[in-house]
């Protein structure tokens, strides 16, 4: 998968699947699909999809299958995947949506253009690709997806089995971000009416929506204590009186009163600058390492500070600090989570005097510098104590790492650390 078709995907995507049965030659599967498509003349249903944590709403062929990914940490995988099934060994469309890649807002943020970018995305596509070739160059006028300044360019390339398949790719910035979507299906099927009406119908219905306004919209984030033995719902209350439920948005100071058992995210930090949450002893406790559920989210914020002798547990990542400055991780217990704290595209950021054990990583940073990591207690935790991508210039001090697979782990492109006193 190309590395620079990211931040946000939605593709429809071709994927041979062989089963007991195989395809005798090329050219029978390709009558067989044609077939199929120009007897088929029925209307299309569609069916409203609405996530409201990742802030995208579109319509979908209610005939297609939706699913959602468990681990938002796949980098480059799909957090939501709808697919059409046909009596064939293939599906031929995949529509996929991915929420984690950070190459084309890098781009953003060093000043190339849309335009500029959306030539990079091509160029990269076809010089890693030899059947890939350019149908249609970068077009800044053809299209605009909910009201934003959009890019397209058409592409061929051949898939596993050797089919050729025609991909659109639309490149949209918002708000200092640049969005992709992607629609695939076979080179003799993309231009029949019926395909380029769901494009077409794809495109009208997309929209980005207001993550904070529709945080509740759909979207089971506290349920009742009587509708599972093994979780209750509590309602903690901020030192100011205002009360704190699992899937929050904090605008202010925090200060724990009672435990809060969560089957949502647990609170959440979102361009937001000087804030504290002082866990003060209590427990924020999620539903477990294989949801896609994070204890305290730290997303665009600056000077942010957790603290306060507390634990996080029973997430696939105890806190998330992404996209943020100088946010600072102190006395707190993370047991029994995915990651204990995971740092993607974070600076500066502190994590001292922390217990952070029998997670499957203690410690996770993609793409992060300036970190200070100092006098943890990072112990148990299966497979490392930490680990270290595309990261750098930061300072790991006087830290007991022990009792995993891998204790400190730096890829190559992880550099310029300074590394001290680790026991």
């Amino acid at each position: 998968m190309n590395y620079l078709i990211g931040t946000i995907w939605i593709y429809v995507l071709i994927i041979g699947m062989l089963t007991i049965c195989v395809i005798p030659n090329k050219v029978q599967a390709s009558t067989e699909f044609e077939n199929e498509v120009s007897q088929d003349t029925d209307a299309i249903d569609y069916t409203l999809y609405n996530n409201p944590k990742l802030g995208i709403s579109f319509e979908y062929p209610s005939n297609w299958t939706i699913s959602e990914n468990s681990n938002r940490f796949d980098i480059g995988e799909p957090d939501v995947q709808v697919s059409e099934s046909r009596q064939t060994n293939f599906n031929p469309h995949l529509f996929k949506f991915i929420n984690n890649n950070e190459e084309l807002d890098q781009n953003l943020a060093n000043g190339f253009s849309l335009e500029e970018i959306s030539e990079k995305a091509k160029d990269s596509i076809t010089e890693n690709d030899d059947s890939a070739y350019v149908i249609e160059p970068v077009n800044m006028d053809k299209f605009s997806v909910d009201g934003y300044p959009t890019a397209t360019f058409l592409i061929t390339s051949d898939n596993d089995l050797g089919f050729a398949v025609a991909q659109q790719l639309f490149l949209i910035e918002k708000d200092n971000k640049i969005y992709t979507l992607k629609y695939d299906n076979y080179a003799t099927e993309f231009d029949l009416p019926k395909n380029q009406e769901f494009l077409n119908h794809f495109l009208d219905s997309f929209k980005f929506t207001s993550a904070e306004e529709n945080a509740n919209i759909g979207n089971d984030n506290t349920k009742d204590a009587d509708s599972d033995s093994n979780l209750e719902n509590y309602s903690p209350v901020s030192s100011n009186g205002v009360d704190i439920q699992c899937g929050d948005f904090i605008r202010s100071d925090v200060v724990l009163d009672s435990n809060l058992y969560c089957y949502s995210d647990g609170l959440i930090v979102m361009d937001q600058d000087d804030l504290t949450i002082d866990l003060n002893g209590h427990t924020i406790s999620g539903p477990g390492v294989d949801s896609n559920k994070v204890g305290i989210m730290l997303s665009e914020s600056k000077n942010i500070k957790i603290l306060g002798n507390g634990t996080i547990k029973n997430f696939q990542a105890g806190i998330l600090n992404t996209g943020s400055q100088s946010n600072s991780i102190s006395s707190t217990t993370l047991p029994d989570n995915e990651i204990g704290i995971f740092n993607t595209m974070a600076s500066n950021a502190e994590i001292v005097d922390n217990n952070i054990f029998s997670n499957s990583i203690g410690i996770a940073s993609h793409s992060s510098d300036g970190l200070k990591i100092m006098e943890n207690n990072i112990d148990s935790n299966d497979l490392a104590g930490l680990t270290f991508v595309n990261s750098g210039e930061s300072q790991i001090t006087s830290n007991t790492v022990k009792n995993s697979v891998n204790g400190l782990f730096l890829d190559p492109l992880s550099t310029y650390f300074q590394i001290n006193k680790q026991s």
